[in-house]
């Protein structure tokens, strides 16, 4: 199978050198800063392009992974579609509320999907099955009293040689912001707990980091009476990313181990992804899915910016 990865910066080219490792696969790369051509050179066979239309023209690939920064998301998926590919969207799929009716008319017949690697960590899986199950070792564990998550990491650690500063992910216009960074959180407490009812956020800027975002943040859900609280910062030197489910009868806690455990995530993701290709298995997250999340994202926002706890249609 034939793949263009859009975007060969700190996520993209990690699903190069997965896709490239994978039994099958030809991949070719679409990346504007030639600096960065070298990482993925070797992988790519040479094929890169440094303009998306210039890559179409050389080939309609069969599948296109779009892992540019957030405000391109879209509008790449869309040349894509049009193309005649599949289309695969790096979370979030926008930064901005929009019409998925016109990214899903562009495909047509075409699938579109939308990454949520963490979907695909075996902890996860687990805890997804316990909390689907309520079951552990044979033993009821009860309903479900609460839940929280974290995630905190300093932002000059999140990409390899790019300094924080200049990426989109300090930049507000750019679909900068922890929601949006971050929206690993909201998509698999989502994929655990469903649709929540409603949202309360607060947002701050406590530090001199030189953005235009907020650098740490609190969300209370409301999965359908179950309260879920997770917090989020770009600060802290400590990588921490966690989740703890509190049942009547036990408590289930996973700890992520970073790299090595994205590492599996990415390589489940694209086996998901081809079953799905190949017609084998249903998409974990579709675009629709992805505009879902995007959809809570959006809420917290304008709770935070407003004070309010920001109901929402199931």
């Amino acid at each position: 199978m034939k793949w263009l990865v859009v975007g060969a910066g700190s996520i993209g080219a990690q699903h190069i050198d997965v896709i490239a490792g994978t039994e099958g696969q030809d991949v070719a790369c679409v990346e504007p800063d030639e600096k960065r051509h070298d990482i993925v050179a070797e992988h790519c066979k040479g094929r890169i392009a440094t303009h998306l239309p210039d890559a179409l023209r050389a080939g309609v690939p069969d599948v296109a992974l779009i892992a540019t920064g957030t405000h391109l998301h879209l509008g790449q998926a869309i040349v894509c579609a049009n193309a005649g590919c599949h289309v695969i969207i790096e979370k979030p799929i926008h930064y901005q509320s929009f019409d998925v009716g016109v990214l899903r008319k562009a495909l047509g017949d075409k699938i579109g999907m939308v990454a949520g690697q963490f979907r695909h960590h075996p902890g996860l899986v687990e805890a997804k099955k316990l909390v689907d199950n309520r079951m552990s070792d044979g033993e009821f564990l009860g309903p479900i009293v609460s839940a929280r998550a974290e995630y905190g990491d300093n932002i000059g650690a999140w990409r390899i040689n790019v300094h924080y500063a200049s990426s989109h992910s300090a930049k507000k216009i750019q679909g900068g912001g922890l929601f949006f960074d971050r929206i690993h959180e909201f998509e698999y407490l989502m994929w655990l707990f469903g649709k929540p009812t409603s949202v309360y956020a607060t947002t701050a800027k406590r530090t001199e980091l030189k953005t235009d975002v907020e650098d740490v943040a609190e969300v209370i859900f409301d999965f359908n009476g179950i309260p879920v609280s997770l917090h989020l910062d770009m600060v802290q030197k400590l990588y921490r990313m966690s989740l703890e489910v509190v049942f009547e009868k036990d408590v289930v806690q996973w700890v992520n181990t970073p790299h090595l455990s994205s590492r599996i995530c990415l390589v489940n993701q694209v086996q998901h992804w081809l079953r799905v290709l190949n017609g084998s298995e249903e998409p974990a997250q579709t675009i629709e899915d992805g505009y879902e999340v995007l959809r809570v994202a959006l809420a917290a926002y304008e709770s935070a910016e407003k004070g309010v706890r920001v109901m929402l249609e199931l």
